[in-house]
Parts: C-alpha cells; structure tokens; sequence
C-alpha cells in the first residue's frame, strides 16, 4: 500500500463585487478580488487579485499585488508588485520584486 499524502488547500477569498469594512485576521492566505476597507493580518500570503482593491494596511509573511493597495505593508518575507499593480503607501519587507509597468509611491526600508 502507498503512503497517504495530505496537502493543505485552506485559503480565504473575497471574490469581484464583495465589500468589507473592518479589519480581517487570517491564519492560513487570503485572495482579495473585491473591497476591503481595513487591516488585513495573516500569517499565510495575501494576493490582491487585479480587481481587488485594499484601503488600508496588510501585515503577512509575503504578498502578491496585481490589483492597488492604499495603505502599508509589512511583510516578514517577500513582497512582489506585479505590471497592473498601484501602490501607495510605504512597505517593510525583506524582499522586493517590482515588475515593469508597477506603480509604486512611498518607502522602502527592507529589512536583513
């Protein structure tokens, strides 16, 4: 008999259309590709999809923007902004992948 193997597929999502105010705690990553007005904590990786829109601060252990963030982030590992990508807002990460065509206003301090 083969050995049973288990993956995790636990991740959270707010899909195009969808609006939240208020702030979202999440142990496992989260998709936004609606609204959120508030902070968002993960220990997992956040991904704001190319609809989605953040207005305010993201603390996770990496992040994937497509979409716009008005607001800080802080990610204890990777933070890449991608070509359709608005940022404004300072980060704090420890790295930083920027793609062509990403707009990005504010800080930087990369932690080592």
């Amino acid at each position: 008999m083969g050995k049973e193997i288990v993956t995790s597929t636990s991740y959270n999502i707010l899909t195009y259309g969808s609006k939240i105010e208020g702030n979202i705690t999440a142990e496992s990553d989260f998709r936004v590709d609606g609204f959120i007005k508030g902070t968002i904590n993960s220990s997992g990786k956040v991904v704001v999809g190319e609809q989605g829109l953040v207005d305010g601060n993201i603390n996770c252990s990496c992040a994937e923007v497509m979409g716009e963030i008005k607001g800080n982030v802080v990610a204890s590992d990777t933070l890449s902004l991608k070509s359709t990508s608005k940022m404004s807002g300072d980060i704090k990460i420890q790295t930083l992948i920027i793609e062509p065509g990403a707009v990005f206003v504010g800080t930087c301090d990369m932690a080592t």
